[in-house]
């Protein structure tokens, strides 16, 4: 007799804020890529944010801490784990603004998907 073995696996996704890992910065500096280089990028304000080590507000000590913590909930009955998991205050700061923003857009877009069932009537779009 053939048994069924079912192995289910738990996956989450860490949305990591800033965390200070040395005073020593072993980068290697490439050229910028032109189209990344506005200086109002997100990616390039958060890079002149940390660009002093003072200003990275998280301890990766006590974030290592955290996940090695939260995995080890497996052999906790009923534990719940999320998919999507912004570690450090200042993560969920800049997370939860986007997320709205594409609840918003996904709202606002509603429509385009109406009358698409096999059962509806096709009906083009009015803008």
């Amino acid at each position: 007799m053939l048994r069924a073995l079912t192995l289910i696996y738990q996956v989450t996704l860490i949305e990591l804020g800033g965390y200070k890992t040395s005073q020593e910065t072993k980068l290697v500096a490439l050229p910028a890529i032109p189209a990344y280089t506005d200086e109002n990028l997100p990616s390039q304000v958060m890079r002149r944010l940390f660009a002093d080590t003072q200003m990275i507000p998280g301890d990766i000590n006590k974030a290592a801490q955290r996940v090695l913590e939260v995995s080890q909930l497996n052999n906790v009955k009923g534990a719940k784990f999320p998919l999507h998991w912004a570690l450090g205050k200042d993560s969920l700061g800049g997370v939860i603004p986007k997320l709205r923003g594409v609840l918003q857009e996904f709202e606002d877009f509603e429509s385009w998907s109406d009358s698409l069932l096999l059962i509806d009537e096709y009906k083009p779009l009015v803008l």
